[in-house]
């Protein structure tokens, strides 16, 4: 009886208290909870913007070739939230490690509503479109435009931005892209994650060594890349002394991707609760 009760009082689509229900219940992991309701609607009314909701629930689920087929369906059906059919669709194909469709979405989503702001609609969540986009083009070697991407975030984006000074200090670094690396930008964007973190972090030196590397002062990269050590747990210890007898040799560090795969997957919403940094891969 109380659950016939709760059926014949659940919100409808269409209406603000469907949308904030759903919305919560997604927020707070409640994936079943929320696909519930969004079924029970589909069956009522196959309206596109609920295969969008649907589509959002499955990538959550991490049931994410499902929710490449409910983006898309919805989108040809003509879904008002076309920004996040194609933020959605993108992060899928993002977790399947298909990077230029993924890089194809977030442009996409991007450029569904322009006209407004950028923490109004260039963002999935907390997490900024041009972050995700940013995230597939490393992964292909186009370093380039995703430093382009990741300045679009620290210039206009107002929260969470401690990844994305870790990224751009990277990839001014360590980049196999000659054109990217800037010893002076790389740098700056490294103290800038050390002043986040109050130089707590190893990763703050560790980022600050290869940095200073590329600026080509081996001495101050040495001296951080010390203090890396001196900080990082234990597991981590001998590849920071790697990275210390490599600047001893007077030689900067090179890497590509210039962040792994693995460490991006940790970022994404669909771990609901995502750690901040990329500390465990540098």
């Amino acid at each position: 009886m109380l659950r016939w009760i709760k059926r014949l009082f659940r919100p409808r689509f269409g209406t603000g208290a469907f949308t904030r229900l759903v919305d919560r219940q997604l927020t707070k992991g409640q994936c079943d909870q929320a696909l519930e309701h969004i079924e029970a609607e589909l069956a009522r009314n196959p309206h596109a913007d609920l295969f969008t909701w649907r589509g959002t629930a499955r990538y959550l689920k991490e049931d994410f070739q499902r929710a490449i087929a409910d983006c898309t369906k919805a989108l040809k059906m003509g879904t008002m939230l076309q920004r996040d059919a194609f933020g959605i669709r993108g992060l899928s194909w993002l977790v399947s490690q298909q990077f230029q469709a993924a890089v194809d979405d977030f442009s996409a989503a991007i450029e569904a509503d322009p006209n407004r702001g950028f923490d109004q609609t260039q963002s999935i969540g907390d997490y900024p479109l041009h972050r995700l986009r940013c995230f597939a083009l490393t992964q292909m070697g186009e370093d380039g435009r995703a430093k382009a991407d990741l300045k679009v975030v620290v210039t206009q984006g107002k929260r969470n931005l401690g990844a994305d000074y870790q990224l751009l200090a990277l990839l001014c670094s360590v980049s196999t892209d000659a054109g990217v690396r800037c010893g002076e930008e790389a740098v700056m964007f490294a103290e800038k994650v050390g002043s986040m973190t109050e130089w707590k972090q190893w990763v703050s030196f560790s980022i600050l060594a290869a940095a200073w590397a590329e600026f080509g002062d081996f001495d101050q990269a040495v001296r951080a890349a010390r203090q890396a050590v001196d900080l990082a747990p234990p597991e981590m210890k001998e590849t920071r002394q790697e990275r210390v007898r490599l600047f001893e040799s007077r030689r900067p560090l090179r890497m590509t991707p210039v962040i792994e795969y693995d460490a991006i997957d940790e970022l994404l919403p669909h771990r609901v609760l995502a750690p901040s940094d990329f500390k465990k891969h540098l």
